[in-house]
């Protein structure tokens, strides 16, 4: 393989375009005192009731002991609380906080410029094929075509 035929796969452009993309969440997020990994946590934790700490872990890319530290920083920075199920008291419910939602709104404004940026060369139907193909793309590898 010639040098220039791996900084034109599709592997490779893909990875560029993540980092490109990772960089700027870190920078707008960071302004914020957050991370990526943090507010994907605050998002999904809004979006899903009862979701475990393996599926916060895998939404927001970390492992599972990481996200027990981003729970307790979240926590800390006072974003969500924890609480004891009233049914079962070993299980701890995770509530997104007022100061969370306030923060998750403020963000995601922040988050859809990045996204803009990212599709703004595309028209409407390129941007819906690109979404399309990496869809496709992932399937591959979640075993969802055979």
């Amino acid at each position: 393989m010639k040098k220039n035929d791996v900084f034109s796969s599709a592997g490779y452009l893909i990875r560029r375009l993540q980092q490109e993309i990772r960089h700027q969440m870190d920078d707008i997020l960071g302004e914020e005192g957050i991370t990526p990994p943090q507010f994907a946590t605050l998002v999904t934790l809004k979006a899903n009731d009862n979701v475990s700490n393996a599926e916060l872990a895998r939404i927001s890319f970390v492992t599972p002991q990481t996200m027990v530290r981003i729970i307790r920083n979240l926590e800390d920075a006072g974003l969500i609380k924890r609480s004891e199920d009233p049914q079962h008291g070993r299980i701890l419910r995770i509530e997104i906080t007022e100061k969370g939602e306030n923060l998750i709104q403020h963000c995601q404004k922040k988050v859809q410029v990045v996204e803009q940026k990212t599709l703004c060369h595309f028209t409407d139907d390129e941007t819906e094929v690109f979404k399309q193909l990496l869809q496709k793309s992932l399937q591959n590898y979640s075993g969802k075509n055979d």
